[in-house]
């Protein structure tokens, strides 16, 4: 998979590789943020958590969270979205030994 942190692939990449012939392309973040989690209960969900611990209120200082996800093309997905967002990402990757893969 290609580095994902680049310039080259963004979210708008990635719209346009997932828009249908026809569809109106949405120019705004929040156009953009929408047609991206459409269809998508846990990008909602996680974007729910960013909200709740992430965002600073005046009483409180960030927070982090984890998610965690086997596929690394939804967690591709996930990480852009986040990044859309201006929410900083970083992807830890484990390889397993051969003989916890079997």
């Amino acid at each position: 998979m290609a580095q994902s942190n680049s310039p080259e692939y963004d979210a708008e990449w990635l719209i346009r590789r997932i828009i249908r012939p026809g569809d109106a392309f949405p120019y705004t973040r929040r156009e953009q943020i929408k047609f991206l989690v459409f269809g998508s209960p846990t990008l909602r969900y996680i974007l729910t958590q960013v909200r709740d611990y992430l965002l600073p209120s005046r009483n409180s200082r960030p927070q982090k969270i984890i998610v965690t996800e086997d596929t690394p093309a939804v967690a591709f997905f996930y990480e852009q979205v986040l990044n859309h967002l201006h929410v900083d990402t970083k992807i830890v990757t484990v390889k397993l030994s051969r003989k916890i893969e079997s």
